[in-house]
């Protein structure tokens, strides 16, 4: 894990699912009571198009929830829906809160997701959210990792420039966009080690 420390970092971005929260999809199937060739078809839901939709804020709530009945040939009402949608959201990574309360106060923190309007109104009561400066939000950006417009478009916002910021994504393909950007970035997945690891590599935490 190699960091380019000549370049002074002076913000963090850190995706959400796999980095600071633990997904577990097991309890949506639970909910919903989906049969096995449900659950098969619900491992594929992150490339479905009318999910990429939702996570770019091209459709509303309803209208996934009428999608997501008929990708999954179910016929769940939308609080139903909803509540397994939620129940995915299972815990903030143990070891994250004091890795983030000993970040420098010259670093800036950010989180930057692909995700949608359900999970942002549900996770933002999280108290781990309140280490960030700001979010960025692909359903309020309309635009979806690994597009480098993304990346971009949330550095222009945050003031930084590609190489000041470093970012950690739980997926290859996100993190090997960033650094085509000029982004430094890692890849950490459902381990606060691990991120802990790289901001020591990165020399933001000794």
């Amino acid at each position: 894990m190699e960091l380019e420390n000549d370049k002074k970092i002076k913000a963090i971005f850190l995706d959400i699912g796999g980095v600071v929260i633990k997904l577990n999809w097991q309890r949506a199937t639970q909910i919903w009571k989906l049969e096995p060739p449900q659950i098969e078809r619900l491992k594929g839901l992150g490339t479905a198009d009318f999910h990429c939709q939702f996570e770019m804020g091209k459709l509303m709530p309803q209208e996934f929830h009428l999608a997501l009945n008929s990708y999954l040939t179910t016929n769940l009402s939308f609080t139903k829906m909803q509540q397994g949608w939620n129940s995915v959201i299972d815990f903030v990574l143990p070891g994250l809160d004091p890795i983030l309360r000993s970040l420098p106060k010259s670093i800036e923190l950010y989180c930057l997701s692909n995700t949608n309007a359900i999970h942002q109104e549900y996770f933002e009561q999280l108290a781990i959210f309140s280490f960030f400066k700001n979010t960025f939000y692909s359903h309020q950006m309309h635009l979806r990792k690994p597009d480098p417009e993304i990346f971009l478009t949330a550095c222009a916002q945050a003031d930084k420039k590609p190489y000041e910021v470093i970012f950690i994504d739980d997926l290859q393909s996100n993190v090997e966009a960033a650094r085509q950007v000029g982004m430094q970035a890692e890849i950490s997945f459902n381990s606060a080690l691990t991120t802990k690891k790289i901001l020591q590599t990165a020399g933001i935490l000794s």
